[in-house]
């Protein structure tokens, strides 16, 4: 599978979701089969500082390999599969904090299959 990053604006309507900010919830759609795929900023609350993800080693090393998220930059990702057609998709978001505790999450990039090619 070959996968591509592109600008976060090019895939969801939201930028800037969470604590403080006027959404609290973004919307992903697919290129491949246009689905609209839901995310909201309880999503990256979960995913913050974590390194565990939906997708299996093979798949990690290949979204590694075209763009490795860097949390010496404050970089984090959330892994999520599309609920259309299953493709694997990987933001990548920076975290900033809102008060103590409470983030908001600046969407950055996107990585996703180049393919529409499905995956289990």
């Amino acid at each position: 599978m070959i996968f591509k990053v592109s600008k976060a604006n090019c895939r969801f309507n939201e930028l800037s979701v969470g604590v403080g900010q006027t959404a609290t919830s973004t919307s992903y759609r697919c290129d491949h089969c246009s689905v609209i795929n839901t995310l909201t900023h309880s999503a990256f609350d979960k995913a913050l500082f974590k390194d565990s993800s939906v997708f299996n080693q093979d798949l990690l090393e290949l979204i590694n390999a075209v763009r490795k998220f860097e949390r010496g930059h404050w970089e984090e990702f959330l892994d999520f599969k599309c609920r259309g057609c299953n493709s694997p998709v990987r933001v990548i978001y920076e975290p900033n904090e809102f008060r103590m505790g409470c983030h908001y999450y600046q969407l950055k990039l996107v990585i996703e299959a180049a393919s529409a090619k499905r995956t289990s």
